[in-house]
């Protein structure tokens, strides 16, 4: 009897046990899900709040209103709540979680947007999307302001497609919508959201005719006393105007100038930046040289949340000097594809695809390129560029070889837009090339381009005393080889004279 008593005690016993380790597992779920619910809803305020710095571009294309006038003040919180609403609405589509839509969409609104979030979770796929431009066209402010009604005649908006985390194609789209707005506790809510057609504009953008490749020959610049600094404290024009001059006699006719993103103010572009940047376009000018500018410089993000800040910065540095003659192309960024591993390649190649598409809007005149570290991804996005940018530091044997294989994958012109040979030989490179070794090297270079009609762009002009940490890091072999590439010295010597051809 004691036996069966004991043995019943014992699975009550157990089951208890159970009962509360069960208990015990389900608080933790119950609290990790809360927490990344919680989570999820902090970074998404913390977004919104960049968002409404940093949103879509909000340009009204009409604000005539009969009867009740609306002020710029009211058309823009019209502008920063829609903004805010479509973040919120891309956002809960993205995690699949419709709770934060009732503070930027009214209740009918809601729910079409959680039906279609319930749809995809169902379906297991999963949309990430970024607002980049808003044209908004006002059809009605009512007397009461208390009702607006507009048309977003071209929404520009990148989007990812995934199902089951793995991604189905990534583009570019540009949509129409139909939208109704109502003002509650002091916010516009959404109360319509239509997709209409896209009316086809009445002119494409045109393009810029194919550049002549051939004729240039030209060295990557920055001044001797201020490497990778160039619009910095030490801007001098005097010195621009004597390196200038220089670079003209030696034969040559382009610079490539580098305009970093951080330095001239990220999205908040620096006014005085701007000013030093046409100073040395006025000084190149005058020395009848063609510039091919750098954009983005040191900037290696990619992240879709910083893409209208990017775009800000594209449009006020593009804006502020497209129309300069000594500009020859645009060159969107310096070696993206190192950044492949670290930031994922779709992103960098997304990114690049958005930047030239925007910067085609804004300047459809001047060819526009991308600067690859090496041949062999050269290939990627040539049919968004008008011509094809690499950078060659191998054997010069090996070059002819390259350049072949890279025109087999491309259709357009070929630039070589760096390439060049350290004379640095010391304690941390026993065996570096002497100042003969370095003439071999270019003479080796210059029969195979010349042979090639290929135009190029050498590394460097000058020697440098110093190279910042942030070029090529704190080692001391790598930071010494960077200092002498140039074909003058620290003395202000010409290591041998460049032979240029016609």
């Amino acid at each position: 009897m004691s036996y069966f008593m004991n043995r019943r005690k014992l699975r009550y016993l157990t089951f208890g046990v159970f009962v509360l380790a069960g208990i015990a597992f389900l608080g933790s779920e119950i609290r990790a899900y809360f927490n990344s619910e919680s989570e999820k809803r902090s970074n998404l305020l913390a977004d919104l709040a960049a968002e409404r710095k940093g949103g879509a571009t909000i340009h009204w294309l009409n604000t005539n209103n009969p009867g009740r006038p609306i002020s710029s003040q009211t058309l823009s919180d019209i502008g920063s709540d829609y903004n805010a609403a479509w973040m919120v609405r891309n956002r809960s589509v993205e995690w699949g979680n419709s709770d934060l839509l009732g503070d930027y969409f009214t209740d009918s609104a809601q729910k079409k947007i959680a039906d279609l979030i319930e749809f995809n979770v169902a379906h297991k796929q999963t949309f990430q999307e970024k607002n980049l431009k808003h044209l908004l066209d006002l059809h009605l402010y009512s007397e009461d302001g208390q009702l607006v009604s507009f048309t977003d005649v071209k929404q520009v908006s990148f989007r990812r497609a995934f199902h089951q985390q793995k991604l189905l194609e990534s583009r570019l789209d540009t949509t129409c919508y139909k939208v109704v707005m109502l003002l509650e506790d002091g916010f516009w809510r959404v109360r319509q959201l239509v997709s209409m057609p896209v009316k086809e504009p009445t002119h494409e953008v045109s393009s810029p005719s194919t550049p002549q490749l051939s004729n240039i020959k030209g060295v990557n610049y920055y001044p001797k006393h201020a490497p990778w600094d160039t619009f910095g404290d030490a801007f001098d024009t005097n010195i621009l105007k004597k390196d200038f001059k220089r670079v003209k006699n030696m034969g040559l006719n382009s610079l490539r100038v580098f305009i970093q993103y951080e330095d001239f103010g990220k999205e908040q572009v620096n006014p005085q930046k701007i000013q030093k940047l046409q100073a040395l376009l006025n000084q190149a000018e005058s020395a009848n040289l063609q510039v091919i500018l750098t954009l983005f410089d040191f900037y290696g993000n990619y992240d879709l949340k910083d893409w209208n800040y990017n775009l800000q910065h594209l449009r006020e540095v593009v804006g502020a000097v497209k129309d300069h003659p000594a500009i020859h192309s645009w060159d969107i960024k310096n070696e993206p594809d190192l950044d492949f591993e670290s930031r994922g390649k779709q992103n960098v190649l997304d990114w690049l695809k958005t930047m030239i598409a925007e910067l085609r809007q804004i300047d459809p005149n001047t060819p526009i390129t991308i600067g690859w570290s090496n041949a062999k991804v050269a290939h990627h996005l040539s049919e968004q560029c008008d011509y094809v940018s690499f950078h060659y530091y191998k054997e010069p044997q090996k070059f002819t070889v390259a350049f072949a294989n890279l025109q087999q994958k491309v259709a357009k012109p070929i630039l070589l837009q760096e390439y060049g040979l350290s004379t640095y030989s010391g304690i941390w490179n026993v065996f570096g090339a002497d100042y003969s070794e370095q003439k071999a090297y270019y003479e080796s270079m210059q029969r195979q381009l010349e042979k090639l009609r290929c135009g190029y762009i050498f590394w460097t002009l000058y020697d440098f005393e110093e190279v910042p940490e942030n070029v090529v890091g704190s080692w001391p072999w790598r930071k010494k080889r960077q200092q002498h590439f140039g074909l003058w010295n620290l003395a202000d010597e010409p290591k041998w004279r460049l032979r240029v051809f016609n």
